[in-house]
């Protein structure tokens, strides 16, 4: 075999908001790139910067920043639409933000945990819970939102609604029999609550495992990992609205959690 002649890579370019150059500020927790290649969206605590990299000068250790949003807490994971309008953020406290991808303004928020599951709770008990959203999939006129707790939730971007949860495990509330079955199958798998006799112990409810990420393979098929060794899929016959919950197959295979995956021509990796 003929030796393979050595090439240098180039040198990787440092994008940074400007707002982020100090050494105290806190590093960048998420970056998604449009598909045109000309944005950049980063998360940085709990402030998303869009970045314009159409600057021809590559040595610039900064980029031009298009816009920036200040939001509630900190971000988690952001995603481009698959035509670069849109961009989604989501963040530590079960919240997913929907932007304009050019010009900023805010679309839609979409509670991947929904708020009644959050009253009446006090900050012991919202520090116990697992709420971030961790992982966004678009598909064509759907967003998916995963989460820590457990969870995967499907968006209607056309009119900013809630479509289908789907969860591999389910989690009844410990704390409250007086529920109506459909309410329980409704919320269930959301983390943190804790029985009388655990409240004494300060630990939390035994509760499924959370989900890191997400990816469309085409419109009707949703694959999910997370920190399991195994890929949960879901496939839509129809409407999303009217898929059973529960996975339709795993992908077995790995040691490990699963943190990133992505699907391309009718491969999928993992």
């Amino acid at each position: 075999m003929a030796p393979v002649r050595y090439r240098a890579l180039p040198e990787p370019v440092t994008l940074l908001p400007p707002q982020t150059s100090s050494r105290l500020a806190p590093p960048p927790t998420c970056v998604a790139l449009s598909g045109d290649g000309t944005r950049a969206a980063v998360g940085v605590g709990s402030s998303l910067y869009v970045l314009d990299l159409t600057k021809e000068d590559k040595s610039a250790s900064q980029a031009k920043e298009l816009f920036r949003k200040d939001l509630p807490d900190k971000l988690h994971c952001v995603a481009f639409s698959a035509d670069d309008s849109i961009i989604a953020a989501g963040d530590a406290f079960g919240r997913c933000h929907v932007f304009h991808g050019h010009h900023g303004n805010s679309v839609n928020v979409f509670p991947h945990v929904r708020p009644e599951r959050l009253l009446n709770k006090s900050d012991d008990d919202l520090a116990l819970m697992e709420l971030a959203v961790n992982g966004l999939a678009f598909s064509s006129d759907t967003l998916a939102t995963c989460g820590a707790d457990g969870g995967v939730s499907l968006w209607r971007l056309a009119c900013g609604t809630r479509q289908r949860e789907l969860y591999a495990e389910l989690l009844d509330d410990p704390d409250d029999d007086e529920r109506s079955e459909a309410d329980k199958a409704r919320d269930r798998r959301v983390l943190g609550w804790l029985s009388p006799e655990m409240r004494t112990m300060l630990k939390p409810a035994p509760a499924p495992a959370g989900y890191i990420c997400a990816c469309f393979c085409g419109d009707n098929s949703l694959v999910v990992g997370g920190e399991r060794d195994e890929l949960h899929v879901w496939v839509s016959t129809g409407e999303w609205a009217a898929t059973p919950p529960e996975p339709s197959k795993q992908l077995k295979g790995h040691d490990q959690w699963v943190v990133s995956i992505s699907y391309n021509n009718e491969t999928l990796a993992s």
